[in-house]
């Protein structure tokens, strides 16, 4: 795959995938202590562009000041699309903006990449999944519905266990010289939203979205072989 950098002011930089449906505008963030709950040893942040005209934006990676200095890639579900309806994006898009993400990092020396944090909701087919699978798991459940589950995380590693999201990305990944764990749920637990708690596992069987919290998310943690 072929890439162009495209320089602008402000340190920014367009990384443009000529083979690919991506466009990826690239920041150094200046001011780290206030980037998440901790402060960052380094940051950059990108923009992305598909071909569609949907936008994810604020994709972060960072280097934390916690013992170890790791990368970690943080991607939200922060999304401007010209669809209304359309709030996440397919395979094939976070295939290509991984792939872009990656061959800006081996251009980079100074840059890492130790993990890739991904909300659930962020790519449709592995969020369909996860629902499908939370929604049939809770059809055999009895007792009342309680704020974080065990046994729905479990069945949500399962199904992240086999996802394309994951097998795409350890693929990728080895491409660039790195290997890549199973994904760790955030917490180990899964947060359901909050008007289910204390009721009976039926409603969330019958429920939209499998009663689960929007903001979660997964971890794959990457690891170079050299």
């Amino acid at each position: 795959m072929k890439y162009f950098v495209c320089l602008s002011m402000f340190f920014s930089i367009s990384l443009c995938a000529k083979a690919e449906s991506v466009h990826l505008e690239v920041e150094v963030i200046e001011n780290k202590d206030k980037l998440f709950e901790f402060p960052a040893k380094f940051a950059v942040k990108f923009n992305a562009e598909f071909s569609s005209g949907e936008k994810l934006l604020d994709v972060v990676l960072f280097q934390s000041t916690i013992p170890g200095n790791s990368w970690s890639l943080r991607i939200d579900r922060n999304l401007e699309s010209p669809n209304s309806n359309k709030n996440d994006i397919n395979i094939n898009e976070y295939e290509s903006l991984i792939s872009s993400i990656l061959e800006y990092i081996s251009n980079n020396d100074e840059l890492g990449i130790n993990k890739i944090r991904i909300n659930y909701r962020l790519v449709d087919s592995t969020w369909k999944d996860i629902i499908s699978a939370v929604k049939e798991s809770a059809k055999s459940r009895a007792g009342k519905v309680t704020l974080m589950d065990k046994t729905t995380a479990n069945t949500i590693t399962t199904v992240l266990q086999k996802s394309d999201i994951v097998n795409r990305t350890c693929s990728l990944l080895s491409k660039y010289s790195y290997t890549c764990e199973m994904p760790r749920l955030a917490g180990e637990d899964v947060a359901f939203q909050e008007e289910y708690i204390d009721k009976n596992w039926h409603d969330i069987s019958e429920s939209e979205d499998g009663g689960l919290n929007k903001t979660l998310w997964f971890s794959i943690i990457v690891k170079s072989v050299d």
